[in-house]
């Protein structure tokens, strides 16, 4: 998997004005492929109608309460205006099936009326273990380029560079691709950028 990744580099670092030390940050930008779609359903029903009813109605998506993101009231009808409850879903299907998923969704929203499923979007993921594998593949190289960065400011400067003295790595970003439906792709193989940022001090001699 590991051969079609493409790491561009971008390579920020600053040095700092304490002679005790020097920091970097190193950043490295992932292409992975995408391998699930990912849909957000928002349904909104009574507030009669209970969360184990709504769940009964979307087995077919294959929504459970762990799908659950949020839940919201809305107002409905004339004066006096009455309360529906809206409920937000996330679901993830392999990529093969976007269509079957979207066909779905469509389906319900003509047959279950009692339900008003008032949109969805869709978007796509290279799956957790692939960014997880992805990032650990990248630390080795973030601690190099650091390394290497950190060396030319302590040439500048006279100095050494010696041992670690703290590393942070900074939040993980990952760039969602979200197409219209029905997808087709345009422009080439379709792929995912995730970016991994680590700032690195070293002690300096």
């Amino acid at each position: 998997m590991t051969k079609g990744l493409l790491w561009p580099l971008v390579l920020a670092a600053s040095l700092w004005g304490q002679l005790d030390g020097i920091t970097v940050t190193a950043y490295r930008a992932v292409t992975l492929p995408p391998v699930e779609a990912v849909f957000n359903v928002t349904v909104t029903a009574d507030q009669a109608t209970t969360l184990d009813e709504v769940l009964a109605k979307l087995k077919e998506l294959g929504i459970s309460a762990q799908n659950l993101v949020n839940v919201n009231t809305v107002p409905y009808g004339p004066t006096p205006v009455s309360l529906r409850v809206t409920y937000g879903f996330n679901v993830t299907v392999p990529l093969d099936k976007l269509k079957e998923m979207s066909e779905a969704i469509a389906r319900l929203r003509r047959t279950e009326l009692e339900l008003d499923i008032q949109g969805f979007n869709v978007g796509m993921s290279a799956g957790s273990a692939a960014f997880e594998e992805a990032r650990k593949r990248v630390l080795p190289e973030l601690l190099r380029d650091a390394r290497a960065r950190a060396e030319e400011y302590a040439s500048a400067a006279q100095l050494k560079v010696g041992a670690i003295a703290s590393v942070s790595e900074s939040p993980s970003t990952y760039a969602y691709l979200v197409p219209t439906y029905p997808y087709v792709p345009s422009g080439g193989p379709v792929s995912l950028t995730a970016g991994f940022s680590l700032t690195v001090r070293f002690k300096t001699e």
